[in-house]
């Protein structure tokens, strides 16, 4: 027989789940999605550092997390950062392609971070990075090592391709995402949106 069910006081995206035969369907939580939008960020004012914080997330809750930058570095060395962590193992591997097609490698140990794209001399370097980041997962010979993988296009720079590993025993989670500068100042308007890929 037909039954009428309440609708919720204070719809808040519920899905209607269905229970036992013997028993009347509810209202319950939708499911996330593959991709759950942790938060997006923007620079109000030029600024050598854009830093995006969200609450803590453990390698074995994500397949991974998905980060795009859309915006304008400038010159110098564009880099990014996770959990404000600062070390000597930050390694990163590369591959920079002109507009005439010239690739050319370079590979860097920072102190402070990852290398997205190497310095260009020339200034308005903008464009898109789009990264995938994770630690490895607990249990694993090498835990608490990070790794990334990015790609990018833009002006003055045709294409990046890069990636590279931290190993450092202090890292549990993820939390922060923190994009800087060497040198310059990342304009106005640049932003990062940060996703999270579910398992």
């Amino acid at each position: 027989h037909l039954q009428q069910l309440a609708y919720p006081g204070s719809p808040a995206g519920e899905t209607l789940t269905a229970a036992a035969a013997s028993a009347a369907p509810t209202w319950g939580a939708a499911a996330s999605g593959i991709y759950e939008k942790v938060g997006s960020y923007a620079i109000t004012t030029p600024s050598t550092t854009l830093d995006c914080t969200f609450s803590a997330i453990t390698a074995d809750d994500i397949a991974s997390l998905f980060i795009v930058f859309n915006g304008d570095w400038g010159t110098g060395d564009f880099k990014v950062k996770f959990n404000g962590t600062s070390s000597t193992g930050h390694s990163t591997n590369g591959l920079s392609m002109n507009g005439n097609g010239l690739l050319t490698g370079f590979y860097e140990t920072d102190t402070n971070g990852f290398v997205l794209a190497p310095s260009v001399s020339a200034a308005g370097s903008k464009g898109v990075f789009y990264i995938h980041a994770n630690l490895i997962r607990s249990g694993l010979n090498g835990s608490s090592s990070f790794f990334f993988d990015a790609s990018g296009s833009g002006t003055n720079v045709a294409s990046w391709k890069s990636g590279g590993f931290l190993s450092d025993t202090g890292l549990t989670d993820i939390s922060q995402v923190n994009f800087f500068k060497s040198s310059g100042n990342m304009a106005q308007y640049s932003t990062v949106d940060i996703y999270k890929i579910n398992v």
